[in-house]
């Protein structure tokens, strides 16, 4: 049984791994691209539907062969302004299974400057895979006027998956597949924030960093009563090949479980899965402000890792000046995630990026990892735009070829804590100088932080008298002026205490957890004073 779109004639047909794959590409494609490539129009096999292991077996011949770049963008495109980008739109009425009137539907984006990234879109229904081939028809150009030769070079940028999210009669936007290897999703009444992206090679690294994109989108064509959307994707870069598959569980909290297979084109010591970016500009860790009047700007304000121990550490962000390498090394990690723990508007102050509304993001490995670290790369930005954090998990031993890498996660995109977190949490770290009278005037003390920390949740006692204990640590320096008291206007319990540095030839590693006589009531803060 057969199905086929046939835009342009055959360019070749190949038997690989059971499946017959026929490709139908436009002839200056031809002529750059090899077999399993792009431009894939159908596979099929006797009684075998187009699944997760297909995609595996094109990453696996094309981890044996040499990395081909993408082709260009005519120039006329690469020289589009933002504000001319910004006019070219997809028209909705042309989403893929609109007329179907499906719960899902596919929008598509338009290549551009910004949006350089050449993607091949397929439609999996049954047994049958149809291409679905750029149509320029498909957008509104606004006042732009580009010639047929150039729009006729053209493949999709990524796409957008639309769903009734938030009202039943609307097709919200959920999720977007757009650029390298990232993708983002949202739940309901969220606003975008933090990206999700396959893989992270060199992140933080000395040597120049990577991003392999996914050049290929498989879509399974859902049903009338589709809660859930499943679809794979391709893998390509200089060093590694992927296949990869989604299903997307909109909702509440939005989930997207996550399979991944990785193969290595030549070694690679350290290689980044399940990896979140996010922005980080300023917060309460923070003492400037670049006179902005928002009290806080970031996606997200924290990392929460629970580990294969059971221990819940909270690392908040901070954004000095300094490049910050975290590892917390670990077996089989339990989660691991960006979160946005503040929520109050009066926090950030900004009615257009509406940064309460920003999702967390959640791992939640599914099966065991193994050994590794979850590790933290935190970037020095100056600016609002800058996507400067990084979290992932690294496996130990890295990426061998001939030995893939397979995980599975799931993803939850959500506004609450996650689910399994026990006691209390740090809802707020100040960190501030430590004045000192000289010469009859208030200076900052060398090598010396006070820390304010707010910590809340069921876990702690409501009588202001009971007895919480902090758990003050230091891996360099001392601890001095440890108190700790409840807040009667906010019911939260506040630890304060100076940290001083014993040498400056390393950072400071602070912890602090709350117990009583019984139990530890709290996750444990984790943080890296880099004097």
């Amino acid at each position: 049984m057969e199905a086929v779109i046939q835009h342009k004639k055959v360019a070749c047909m190949e038997f690989v791994y059971g499946y017959t794959i026929k490709f139908y590409m436009k002839p200056p494609l031809i002529q750059t691209l090899g077999v399993l490539c792009f431009g894939l129009a159908a596979v099929m096999a006797d009684d075998k539907p187009f699944d997760y292991t297909a995609v595996q077996a094109i990453a696996t011949k094309l981890a044996q062969e040499s990395y081909r770049v993408q082709k260009p963008l005519p120039r006329t495109i690469r020289d589009l302004s933002y504000d001319q980008m910004r006019d070219i739109r997809f028209i909705p009425k042309n989403a893929v299974w609109r007329m179907e009137r499906l719960p899902f539907q596919l929008q598509m984006f338009h290549p551009a400057k910004l949006q350089a990234q050449r993607v091949h879109l397929h439609l999996v229904e049954g047994e049958a895979v149809h291409d679905v081939p750029f149509r320029s028809m498909w957008f509104d150009y606004g006042n732009l006027t580009l010639r047929e030769s150039v729009l006729s070079e053209m493949e999709y940028a990524g796409f957008r998956v639309h769903y009734p999210l938030n009202r039943l009669d609307y097709l919200d936007e959920v999720a977007v597949f757009l650029g390298g290897s990232y993708f983002r999703a949202l739940g309901k009444g969220q606003l975008y924030g933090l990206s999700a992206r396959g893989i992270a090679i060199n992140t933080g690294s000395s040597g120049p960093e990577e991003f392999p994109q996914f050049t290929e989108f498989w879509v399974e064509r859902p049903d009338r009563s589709a809660t859930t959307l499943r679809l794979y994707a391709l893998l390509e870069g200089p060093s590694v090949t992927g296949a990869y598959q989604f299903l997307i569980k909109p909702g509440r909290e939005s989930v997207i479980e996550v399979k991944a297979t990785v193969y290595a084109r030549h070694k690679l010591d350290k290689v980044g899965m399940a990896a979140l970016t996010s922005m980080f500009w300023y917060g309460k860790t923070t003492s400037r402000r670049w006179g902005d009047f928002r009290p806080e700007v970031h996606d997200s304000d924290g990392m929460l890792i629970q580990n294969g121990r059971n221990e819940w550490l909270w690392r908040p962000l901070v954004n000095d000046g300094h490049l910050r390498l975290s590892y917390f090394l670990d077996d089989n990690p339990r989660g691991f995630g960006l979160l946005q723990r503040e929520r109050r508007f009066s926090a950030y102050e900004d009615l257009e990026a509406r940064y309460q509304m920003r999702p967390s993001a959640w791992i939640e490995p599914v099966g065991n990892w193994g050994r590794g670290a979850v590790r933290l790369v935190e970037l020095p930005s100056q600016w609002e735009y800058d996507d400067n954090i990084v979290a992932f998990w690294e496996p130990e031993g890295g990426l061998e070829p001939g030995k893939p890498l397979e995980l599975a996660y799931r993803m939850w995109w959500m506004i609450d804590q996650p689910s399994a977190l026990p006691g209390s949490h740090c809802a707020a770290t100040r960190v501030m100088d430590v004045p000192k009278e000289e010469n009859y005037h208030f200076v900052a003390e060398e090598d010396a932080k006070r820390f304010v920390l707010d910590f809340e949740g069921g876990a702690l006692p409501v009588d202001p008298n009971a007895r919480v204990t902090p758990v003050v640590t230091s891996g360099n320096g001392a601890i001095r002026n440890l108190y700790i008291r409840r807040n009667e206007f906010n019911g939260t319990w506040r630890v304060g205490f100076e940290a001083k540095l014993e040498t400056r030839r390393r950072p400071v590693e602070l912890r602090c957890f709350l117990k009583d006589d019984k139990r530890v009531l709290s996750e444990t803060w984790s943080y890296l004073w880099m004097p």
